[in-house]
């Protein structure tokens, strides 16, 4: 049986881990964040420091994630190179004419399969939840066929996406730019996933934070699982990735924000007018 993923598209600061944490308090449902920089939180030579698991231990201390490299085999197992996607992979998605990249594609959808086994068998789960948001991952997790995929597709106005970036001190035509492709991209995936007859639903963080009780039931209704009062005290639990504020910031409800919203700085303004606009619709 293929493993069960509910893998979020979107990108940053859109609310993905506020979102995963909501949703990783189902008890049938396991919250892992961020896979795709799975490796970088792994004690060795790809280790990005001072990352460490949502419960604040380091990965070779945290009880959960030890229990999923004992099912592993080994801790080099989460930092395998063929865990991440390879250049080719990343840059063939956007290339639909040349063949696909066979040999790589197997190797990375059997270590992605044997991940999402283990993580799903260790927390007693029947579905884990995948806040990548890339598409490039979305899309070869599809076409490998080895994974048992829903999708979710979460957006967030960009005005909204630039005011976090600039508070860490991003650049906001950069990020306005990279939000753009990767709404554009989003739409990609998502048009070729519903042509073959699956459906994204399209969730805003708006609409998420104003009416999480709704919102959460959809989605937990399009994964084919019943309501759980849980889902609504979002907690990090064993998450990857994900900003540590929104993790550990003491918030335990989905609500919209109560921070001031200072004018934007002119280049930001700049870059709503020239880059702004709705996200396009999945197509069926």
């Amino acid at each position: 049986m293929r493993p069960r993923v509910l893998y979020v598209l979107g990108y940053g600061r859109s609310g993905s881990t506020m979102l995963g944490m909501a949703l990783g308090q189902h008890p049938a449902m396991v919250n892992l964040g961020e896979i795709s920089v799975l490796r970088t939180f792994v004690p060795g030579p790809t280790y990005v420091a001072p990352r460490v698991c949502g419960c604040l231990q380091p990965l070779d201390q945290c009880p959960y994630w030890t229990g999923v490299v004992r099912r592993l085999g080994s801790m080099e197992m989460l930092a395998r190179p063929d865990i991440a996607l390879s250049p080719t992979m990343g840059w063939r998605r956007y290339a639909p004419w040349l063949p696909e990249p066979s040999d790589d594609l197997s190797r990375w959808a059997n270590a992605a399969t044997a991940l999402y086994e283990a993580t799903i068998a260790e927390a007693g789960a029947e579905v884990a939840i995948d806040t990548s948001k890339g598409a490039q991952r979305a899309w070869w997790l599809w076409k490998s066929g080895e994974v048992d995929l829903t999708f979710i597709w979460l957006t967030r106005r960009l005005e909204g996406v630039i005011r976090s970036q600039l508070r860490h001190g991003e650049s906001a035509f950069k990020t306005a730019v990279s939000w753009r492709l990767a709404q554009r991209q989003a739409a990609q995936v998502a048009c070729a996933v519903e042509r073959a007859g699956l459906r994204i639903p399209r969730i805003s963080y708006e609409r998420l934070t104003h009416e999480p009780r709704s919102v959460l039931g959809d989605i937990l209704a399009h994964v084919g699982l019943p309501w759980d009062e849980a889902v609504l005290t979002p907690r990090p639990a064993h998450t990857i990735g994900g900003e540590h504020e929104g993790k550990h910031g003491g918030r335990l409800t989905i609500e919209a924000s109560i921070r001031s919203r200072p004018p934007l700085p002119l280049n930001a303004r700049l870059a709503l007018k020239l880059l702004d606009s709705a996200p396009t619709e999945p197509i069926a």
